[in-house]
């Protein structure tokens, strides 16, 4: 944009514009100029590190709160990108972001690259498939070698004081042989309040575990495909599965 045409403008049409961008109004015409082409700039400088900063490669895959995509940098890298919805304050996405980074400290989700809280999106490491895919390709099994991976994966944020929240068979992602989970919408911090509040010091194992074997159960997959994962189950969730 050309700033010196903003000079055309009377005082009146400048304030006018300035009231649609949500700026401070300045009572001189000079001030009010040098306030619009600031807030220009910001966004000039906004579009090019942010907005063209990733193409969107495919259609997005719908979630409750969020839309992800696949992107691809003009580098030609590709990533992950989570857009939140817009009801998500951008506290709560700055709170997600910074548990995943401590599951990431532990290898246990996949790196966050970037983070916009003003178009609400987290971009992250691309992954290859996740456990749905794995029990398709493997006729609706898991190997004990699979879920003893995912007791490791539970151990990690744990040490990594996050509880994840969510056993969403989608939300456990391989890349290569490697596990890692996503979706930290509902992740929380592991502190004294919530082991009060859920009775335990290691609420991924604990309850994490009991949730997945129930899915699994609901999935109709073979016994042998939590059978490793029903050792680290209380008596009493054992009972409550019916096991």
């Amino acid at each position: 944009m050309d700033y010196t045409k903003l000079e055309q403008f009377t005082y009146a049409e400048l304030k006018d514009m300035a009231t649609q961008m949500d700026l401070r109004i300045k009572r001189s015409k000079i001030g009010l100029v040098e306030q619009i082409c600031e807030a220009f700039k910001e966004y000039e400088e906004y579009k090019r590190d942010k907005i063209d900063k990733y193409r969107k490669d495919q259609s997005s895959i719908k979630g409750k709160n969020s839309n992800v995509y696949i992107v691809t940098t003009k580098e030609g890298t590709q990533y992950i990108m989570k857009v939140i919805r817009k009801h998500k304050t951008s506290k709560l996405l700055l709170k997600e972001s910074e548990l995943q980074k401590l599951a990431v400290a532990e290898r246990a989700a996949p790196s966050v690259i970037d983070i916009d809280t003003v178009s609400n999106y987290i971009v992250m490491d691309k992954m290859e498939r996740n456990l749905n895919d794995v029990l398709r390709e493997q006729n609706g099994t898991l190997t004990k070698i699979q879920q003893k991976q995912i007791i490791h994966l539970y151990k990690k944020l744990d040490t990594a004081k996050v509880f994840h929240g969510d056993s969403k068979v989608s939300n456990y992602m391989y890349i290569g042989s490697k596990l890692r989970i996503i979706d930290f919408g509902n992740a929380k911090e592991i502190n004294r309040h919530l082991m009060k509040k859920l009775g335990t010091k290691t609420p991924n194992v604990s309850l994490m575990t009991y949730e997945l074997v129930s899915k699994l159960r609901e999935m109709r997959v073979h016994k042998s495909s939590y059978e490793y994962l029903c050792k680290y189950l209380s008596e009493q969730q054992i009972e409550q599965l019916g096991l």
